[in-house]
């Protein structure tokens, strides 16, 4: 399962839920709501709790989030797991990712997916979903937070289905190997890493031991290059996970 990022290498830290809170909140003003930093996130354990989607929510708040902050508290980071009954898949696994800051450099955002990356340089992305608060007028979040996670049921299984729909379709090692090339000249993945993930693909589809599941299928191809997006600038994983789903579709609807 893909385990939700927080990458902290421009200057922030972990934190604990406790120490978040004590960061002092900037006053409103007739153009500014500020959202705080643990409101924001005590909004989303709630709703969480409500909707029964925490995987342990017995556990302490502070061993479900994974929280960070800036130097100066300004900036706050977060993400979580997400379990919804009903809709569970042994390949990939739900996270919900927050972000927030006091300067007004950023909205405070949520973003959802089975790969959700958040890094201190700014960087947030999540496959499934992104929603942004904005800071003029009074914001009511747990309408907002409702409503964003009413509609990941939804979005989660529509990717899922994806997810089959590509372990179903069978592959040759020639083909996978060209959808790999095809990967490169369409810019999802860098020439430097098309050895690699070449060497991964057919690995797998002669047996050998490698972390890729459903060999001989473009589920495969897809996770082969994939694999690759932990060596490349992180700020660009997103872009590069679009055009790649792209151009695996494309395969896949000729087939």
């Amino acid at each position: 399962m893909d385990a939700p990022q927080l990458i902290l290498h421009s200057g922030a830290r972990e934190v604990s839920l406790l120490e978040l809170g004590e960061i002092p909140v900037p006053e409103q003003t007739k153009t500014y709501q500020p959202v705080w930093h643990l409101d924001m996130i005590a909004t989303t354990y709630d709703v969480l709790c409500e909707y029964g989607w925490l995987p342990n929510p017995d556990a302490n708040p502070d061993k479900i989030f994974r929280t960070a902050m800036s130097g100066d508290g300004g900036h706050m980071f977060c993400t979580a797991g997400i379990e919804i009954p009903g809709l569970l898949d042994i390949d990939s696994s739900l996270a919900v990712g927050e972000r927030n800051s006091y300067n007004k450099s950023f909205a405070a955002s949520m973003c959802f997916g089975r790969r959700v990356f958040i890094c201190d340089n700014l960087a947030f992305s999540g496959d499934i979903k992104a929603v942004n608060i904005h800071w003029t007028g009074r914001v009511n979040l747990t309408d907002l937070v409702k409503s964003a996670f009413d509609q990941l049921p939804r979005l989660a299984r529509e990717k899922y289905e994806w997810d089959d729909r590509l372990k179903g379709t069978p592959i040759t090692a020639d083909s996978g190997v060209a959808l790999l090339a095809a990967a490169v000249e369409k810019k999802a993945l860098p020439i430097a890493n098309f050895m690699k993930a070449r060497g991964d693909f057919l690995t797998a589809y002669d047996g050998g031991d490698v972390p890729i599941k459903y060999p001989g299928t473009v589920w495969s191809v897809y996770q082969a290059a994939t694999g690759q997006y932990k060596d490349i600038i992180l700020y660009r994983n997103q872009g590069y996970t679009t055009k790649l789903e792209a151009l695996i579709n494309g395969y896949v609807e000729r087939k």
